[in-house]
C-alpha cells in the first residue's frame, strides 16, 4: 500500500493559513466599521457592554412648563340704556305738579299750520352679544419651543401631555406593529424600529408636518424609542424628543389609550 505523497502536506497547511487570515481580516474590518458607526452615534452600532446613553433633559432647556393659556379678562355684557327721544319742541316743566299752560298758536283762514320740527331719534348703543359658540370656544394652548439638536432630548409626562393636548408634536410609536395594535397613544403613528433598521429610507420618508417628533416605546428598559430617535435625526429630523415613561407611564397617569392599527 502506497503512502500519501509529502507534496499534499504543504498545500493543506497553506490553505488553512489563508482561511485564518481571511477570518481575521473580516473580524478586523467588522470591528473597524462598528467603531466608526459608534463614533457617528449610528443606531446600527453594536456595543460590547450594554449601557443606555444618557440623554439631555428637555425640561432643563425649556425651564418651567408655561401656563396652559394666556390670561384673559372677560367682562360681562353691559346693557345699554337708550337715550330718551324728544316727542315735541315744548320744554318739560321743572315742577310737574304745577304745569304751565301753553296757549295755542293763533291761526287765520289763509295761513297754514306751522310744521313741527323734526328731532332725530337717538341711536341706542349696541350691547355686547355673547353666543354659545363664543363661550364654548377652545382656549389656545401655549406650547414650549423645541430646539434643533444633534441628539434626541428626553421629555417627561407633563410636557408630553401639553404637546398632545395642543397637537403640537408628531407622536411616533417605536414598538412592533402587533404591540401598537394592542394599545397606543391616540394620534401616534406606528414606525417600528426593526423596520427602520432594515429600511432606513422609512425614517427619511416620515413626514412630521413641520412639528417636533416625540418617540416612545414600552418605557423602562425599552431602548427602541432611543435608537429610533437617533435614526430619525440621522435621517434629517432635527427636533426629536424621547418620552421616557412610554406607554405604561401614559396609561398609569389615567390618559386614554387607543387600540387598533389606526392612529
Amino acid at each position: 500500500m502506497s503512502e500519501p505523497s509529502n507534496e499534499l502536506k504543504p498545500r493543506r497547511s497553506s490553505l488553512g493559513r489563508d482561511v485564518a487570515v481571511l477570518v481575521l481580516a473580516g473580524i478586523a474590518l467588522g470591528l473597524s466599521f462598528n467603531a466608526l458607526q459608534a463614533f457617528a452615534h449610528s443606531p446600527r452600532a453594536l456595543s460590547w457592554i450594554r449601557h443606555e446613553p444618557k440623554l439631555a433633559s428637555f425640561e432643563s432647556l425649556a425651564g418651567e412648563l408655561p401656563p396652559a393659556a394666556a390670561e384673559s379678562v372677560t367682562s360681562a355684557p353691559v346693557e345699554a340704556t337708550p337715550e330718551p327721544v324728544a316727542t315735541s319742541a315744548t320744554p318739560t316743566p321743572a315742577n310737574p305738579a304745577k304745569p304751565i299752560p301753553v296757549p295755542p298758536p293763533a291761526t287765520t283762514p289763509s295761513s297754514k299750520p306751522a310744521a313741527k320740527p323734526t328731532v332725530p331719534a337717538a341711536t341706542p348703543a349696541q350691547p355686547q352679544i355673547v353666543t354659545e359658540e363664543s363661550v364654548a370656544a377652545p382656549v389656545p394652548v401655549v406650547l414650549p419651543v423645541v430646539p434643533e439638536t444633534r441628539e434626541p432630548l428626553e421629555v417627561g409626562l407633563d410636557f408630553t401631555k401639553r404637546f398632545h393636548a395642543g397637537r403640537g408634536a408628531a407622536f411616533v410609536d417605536a414598538r412592533s406593529a402587533e404591540e401598537y395594535a394592542e394599545g397606543h397613544i391616540p394620534g401616534a403613528v406606528s414606525l417600528p424600529f426593526d423596520d427602520v433598521y432594515k429600511k432606513p429610507e422609512l425614517a427619511k420618508a416620515f413626514d412630521e408636518k413641520g412639528l417636533p417628533i416625540i418617540v416612545y416605546c414600552g418605557g423602562g428598559d425599552c431602548d427602541l424609542a432611543r435608537t429610533l430617535a437617533y435614526a430619525l435625526i440621522e435621517a434629517g429630523h432635527k427636533r426629536v424628543l424621547v418620552f421616557k415613561d412610554g406607554l405604561p407611564g401614559w396609561a398609569a397617569a389615567g390618559h386614554a389609550v387607543t387600540k387598533g392599527v389606526q392612529p
